[in-house]
């Protein structure tokens, strides 16, 4: 995939997230890392139901922004999410991170879709680990699950 299919990608993921209600106002961040190591992410305070291609952040392979719209502060997160991820899956090359209660079966689904298209064989999952025996797409247990990714 080009860099530029990649903006065109992040848009439309974006896009139909936000369409469906599963992201809304600023909230949520989409990243992929390019072929030269590189990042595209989301601008910081970006509405993904209404992205521009041409104004998504582009960061090197060390995390320096070289253009674009000023990058989320989640691309730290994002990519100690692609080191862990990459242990197991050399191929991982997305997040998607979003915020509040999701439709997980439709957000998996969309992943999976754009994973196929891009030709990636793996992904990382949502932001919140859903607690067992909670209601589906419950969030009680936060984000304890990560920390030892960080």
């Amino acid at each position: 995939m080009t860099e530029a299919q990649a903006r065109e990608e992040i848009c439309r993921v974006g896009r139909s997230l936000f369409e469906r209600g599963y992201a809304h106002a600023t909230a949520g961040n989409i990243s992929v890392r390019l072929d030269d190591g590189g990042f595209l992410i989301t601008p910081t305070d970006a509405c993904l139901g209404f992205l521009d291609p041409a104004r998504l952040a582009r960061l090197d392979a060390q995390g320096r922004q070289v253009s674009g719209d000023r990058a989320s502060k989640t691309i730290a997160l994002h990519t100690r999410i692609y080191a862990a991820a990459r242990a197991f899956d050399a191929q991982t090359a997305c997040v998607i991170h979003t915020h509040g209660e999701l439709n997980h079966p439709y957000l998996f689904s969309v992943i999976d879709e754009v994973a196929a298209q891009c030709g990636w064989q793996g992904w990382v999952g949502c932001e919140y680990l859903p607690a067992r025996g909670a209601v589906p797409g419950g969030t009680t247990a936060g984000l304890g699950w990560a920390r030892g990714l960080l």
